[in-house]
């Protein structure tokens, strides 16, 4: 939160989803407000409707328009893909893992997908770090876990300050 030194808690009491079977669909939450649109792309008309930040919505389908990823989340209703954290599900574990509990982090969409015994049991949204404390990419064990930790950056340039963000988890 640069220069305000917000909490998490001003920005969003969001969580996250528990689950106790893996949905049919995929799904996922609006980063800010978005309208609704009759059709996928920029072009078609909107429905009245709003997406709020957090908002769950189902994916049924995608279609690509322009170049753009565009997510149907009801009859003739479709939202712009690039303003929704999707997570996919895929509760095959991944090469390498060797035990039946495993964390997705997907960097592209922001979020976090927890397995066990091949099954979704939760999924959330993240904030993974950007240049020069970015998150790297790969398959990592779990070394730290903080149920609060406060998150600074003393840069004048790009001072940020984050008091009792939720359970992290250092891997690297």
């Amino acid at each position: 939160i640069p220069g305000k030194g917000a909490r998490v808690s001003e920005i969003s009491n969001f969580q996250g989803l528990v689950f106790t079977a893996n949905p049919h669909n995929s799904f996922g939450w609006a980063f800010e407000q978005i309208p609704v649109m009759t059709a996928p792309g920029y072009n078609a008309g909107t429905t009245g409707k709003q997406i709020h930040p957090f908002q769950t919505v189902t994916i049924y389908n995608t279609q690509t328009v322009e170049n753009e990823e565009w997510y149907m989340i009801g009859p003739d209703q479709w939202l712009e893909g690039r303003k929704v954290a999707r997570v996919i599900i895929n509760a095959t574990a991944p090469e390498g893992i060797t035990i039946n509990r495993w964390i997705d982090v997907d960097l592209a969409e922001q979020t976090l997908a927890v397995y066990e015994n091949n099954q979704l049991i939760f999924a959330t949204v993240i904030a993974s770090g950007l240049e020069p404390f970015w998150t790297r990419p790969g398959l990592f064990q779990i070394f730290q876990k903080k149920e609060t930790e406060t998150m600074r950056n003393n840069d004048p340039n790009d001072f940020y300050y984050l008091d009792n963000v939720p359970w992290t988890m250092y891997f690297d």
